[in-house]
């Protein structure tokens, strides 16, 4: 299966609070499983500054400055798994972190070793340069183990009331608006929870999909008014 491009979707920070996103989930574009429980920080921004006066004065200054909004994302963690992005990404990561890995064991070895001068700066050289491949390494592989949903990175913008997806499924943010569509009823307010009916399928517009009240139903309907049922 050929690699996707993902995007970047901006969607209200009342939704994401209130569970209130179209359940298409971020990773796959399929149709979420679960929400999962997030926490979403906004921008440390100018907080940095607060590290010349020491620790203790930054975590005081980011307490003040960051804000924090707690909400769902729709999420399918099996086919999040095995999402041709994400097993790239991992693919690569973990490949560079065992090379990384052991080129650093292998210069550290031979920093210690009688093929390297001891009385010159060589085995310095050698062992610095293998300390900061493993690490590098140990920074690629883990990166590499990490689950697909913590490639996301969503930041909230205060000034605007909106949480950012980075690196989402196109399908994801065309459900939101990205792509011109909005998957709930305009009349709808947010973050209410629509009573039981039929509105526009949050994973094919063309369709309309049967929401109970509480989730999504297998049960959709065509333009044309024929039913049947679909994941």
């Amino acid at each position: 299966m050929a690699a996707h491009p993902t995007t970047t979707a901006n969607v209200s920070a009342d939704a994401f609070a209130s569970g209130w996103l179209a359940q298409v989930c971020v990773v796959s574009g399929e149709v979420a499983t679960s929400f999962e429980k997030k926490s979403v920080e906004s921008p440390v921004g100018a907080a940095w500054l607060g590290l010349l006066l020491g620790f203790i004065p930054f975590f005081i200054i980011r307490s003040i400055t960051v804000k924090t909004v707690v909400g769902g994302v729709p999420y399918n963690k099996e086919a999040a798994k095995r999402d041709p992005v994400f097993v790239e990404r991992r693919q690569r990561n973990l490949i560079g972190g065992a090379v990384a890995l052991v080129l650093g064991v292998g210069a550290v070895a031979l920093a210690g070793s009688t093929v390297v001068d001891q009385n010159g700066s060589w085995p310095a050289v050698f062992g610095l340069g293998g300390a900061v491949l493993v690490m590098a390494a140990l920074f690629l592989l883990a990166f590499g183990i990490r689950s697909p949903i913590a490639w996301i990175a969503p930041r909230f913008l205060p000034t605007t009331g909106t949480v950012v997806f980075h690196r989402v499924h196109p399908t994801f943010a065309g459900a939101h608006g990205v792509a011109g569509y909005s998957p709930w009823p305009a009349a709808v307010p947010v973050p209410t929870i629509p009573p039981a009916g039929w509105y526009p399928d949050p994973v094919d517009a063309s369709r309309t999909r049967y929401w109970d009240g509480e989730r999504w139903s297998p049960h959709v309907a065509t333009a044309a008014g024929q039913l049947y049922e679909a994941l």
